[in-house]
């Protein structure tokens, strides 16, 4: 994409962007002789962009996600958000499943206040199933209004699929191969 605007003088811009998140930027110059030489003003990808930010932006559900005596929070695997119920449920590298109110979670990473200070906070609920890292969640219901709403499936790296009621967060049907 080409771009020309002003600021002090005229700017000439080539810029690129690509399906891996990186962005190239070339400055014009107006002297046709220059122009063989064009060279790069500025590359950066998303990633890199992200990772230079300081201080290191919270995730959404950071405050959740701290494992005693270690410095390292509990990675996300998976994740489905639930529009029709407002939640946001996070498979994680342990085995559990964090089911949270959407709205109210992201308001705790955007506004600070003595909300933070609480244990546990936002409400949430845990499910306990899986031996190991969960690798995908399913709302059926989402897909198709044929499908109950109380119920969510996930998969796991320990071969099993577990139905969840995610009303009561009870275990209804485990299946292992």
């Amino acid at each position: 994409r080409f771009f020309c605007g002003f600021k002090e003088h005229l700017h000439k811009l080539l810029i690129q962007g690509d399906s891996s998140g990186r962005l190239n930027i070339w400055n014009i110059s107006d002297t046709p002789d220059k122009q063989e030489e064009l060279k790069m003003t500025t590359s950066i990808s998303l990633q890199e962009a992200f990772d230079k930010l300081n201080p290191c932006p919270a995730g959404i559900i950071d405050q959740l996600s701290v494992i005693p005596n270690s410095n390292e929070p509990l990675k996300v695997t998976a994740s489905v958000y639930i529009p029709a119920h407002g939640r946001l449920v996070c498979g994680r590298e342990d085995g559990s499943i964090i089911i949270v109110p959407a709205t109210q979670t992201a308001i705790v990473q955007l506004l600070q206040g003595e909300h933070m200070l609480r244990r546990g906070w936002p409400p949430h609920r845990t499910l306990r199933g899986h031996r190991n890292k969960v690798t995908c969640l399913l709302y059926p219901h989402q897909v198709s209004a044929r499908y109950d709403q109380r119920y969510l499936i996930s998969g796991g790296v320990d071969f099993s699929v577990i139905i969840w009621d995610i009303f009561s967060g009870e275990m209804k049907h485990i299946f292992c191969v």
